[in-house]
């Protein structure tokens, strides 16, 4: 059973040295403990009560929490600007300020912010987007499911897409919203798709052409990382898919 030392009051302590208690020994303060230099709390500090302070300003001013690398930080500036930065292995992962900044970002290892709540809005401008419109000329397409390429990218927003193999990789898991637009030659028996890794998406990968002019349309999809999109049609007689006027595209949503 461990010992325990009960101090009621200390008075006149002199001394350069240092008090200490072997391990497995506590020291227990039941009435007021204050200090007017440095505090210092190598282990593990636990709050019962109420923890106060001389003013919010004063609590949070210029603290802070881990030194390795590894660790996760809390650095509080202040006075009254409430501003906290948390950091994950020495890079920023998330900011709030105060004091006229009012918002809460999110960064990544290269400290571009890939989150942003700000006046209410919420930003993400690392998210998924591409779009796309075809170049390579005409394409015909018959009764055989072919894939739809010759595509020049107008947005990719973190490069995911491989032009050698036209199709798009999504780079993190989740629901994305992909569609298309083409205008072909003519709509009898044409059908456009989109494919989740080589294969149809149920029912929703299809489009029947209903006009030669205008036909789009966008499905969500549940994918995982390193999924990845093509696009194809077909046609019972046989059709040509214009370019130009013709376009994919894709956009993370959750």
């Amino acid at each position: 059973m461990s010992s325990k030392i009960k101090v009621d009051t200390i008075e006149n302590v002199a001394g350069s040295g240092n008090v200490s208690l072997g391990s497995g020994h506590n020291l227990v303060v039941p009435g007021n403990n204050s200090t007017t230099g440095n505090a210092t709390v190598g282990g593990t500090l636990g709050v019962t009560g109420t923890l106060t302070s001389n003013g919010i300003s004063n609590l949070i001013g210029s603290a802070t929490h881990g030194t390795d690398a590894g660790d996760t930080r809390f650095i509080f500036t202040g006075p009254n600007q409430y501003r906290a930065v948390f950091k994950q292995g020495g890079n920023i992962a998330g900011q709030l300020g105060g004091g006229g900044t009012d918002d809460l970002r999110f960064s990544n290892a290269a400290g571009a912010i890939t989150m942003q709540i700000k006046g209410g809005h919420i930003s993400a401008p690392l998210q998924p987007a591409f779009v796309a419109r075809k170049s390579g000329g005409n394409q015909s397409v018959g009764a055989v499911t072919t894939q739809i390429t010759g595509f020049t990218t107008i947005l990719d927003v973190g490069t995911n897409w491989d032009n050698s193999q036209n199709r798009y990789t999504v780079p993190t898991a989740g629901i994305y919203l992909a569609g298309g637009f083409y205008q072909a030659n003519q709509s009898t028996g044409l059908h456009f798709g989109i494919y989740k890794n080589g294969a149809s998406y149920g029912n929703d990968s299809y489009l029947d052409a209903v006009a030669a002019a205008a036909n789009g349309y966008s499905v969500p999809f549940s994918m995982a990382a390193n999924d990845y999109f093509t696009w194809i049609a077909y046609c019972s007689t046989s059709s040509t898919i214009n370019q130009n006027r013709s376009k994919i595209w894709v956009i993370k949503v959750a």
